[in-house]
């Protein structure tokens, strides 16, 4: 992979920043969604939007005094062994929030706290 995306940049014309950037290159492991009901997703099971299963004593993330929106969340057991590099915990959750009346991006520094990753 690496080696096909320095070709690439080397042939667009960025050779002069294609090695410092390959050194930054890793694997990425890609969601395939298909629309189910909420109630036909066991809990604890990767999934995008609906409600979290979250413990009880979870604290809902806010910023801005706003709750953050749920995206998703990610079961390490079920892609474990997509992380080639095994830079995941191989076990838990990872749940991911963001701030999606004001849709940041996070390139400005006052956007700090606009998303969250627990």
């Amino acid at each position: 992979m690496q080696t096909e995306i320095v070709k690439d940049m080397n042939s667009k014309g960025l050779k002069r920043v294609s090695e410092s950037i390959s050194k930054n290159i890793r694997n990425g492991i890609k969601l395939k969604t298909r629309k189910v009901k909420e109630v036909d997703i066991s809990i604890g099971e990767t999934k995008i939007g609906g409600k979290p299963d979250v413990p009880n004593d979870f604290v809902w993330p806010k910023w801005n005094s706003r709750y953050l929106s749920f995206i998703a969340q990610i079961n390490l057991d079920e892609v474990a062994q997509y992380d080639l590099e095994k830079l995941l915990p191989s076990t838990g959750i990872i749940y991911f929030f963001y701030d999606s009346n004001q849709e940041t991006w996070g390139f400005d520094p006052k956007d700090i706290g606009s998303w969250k990753v627990i």
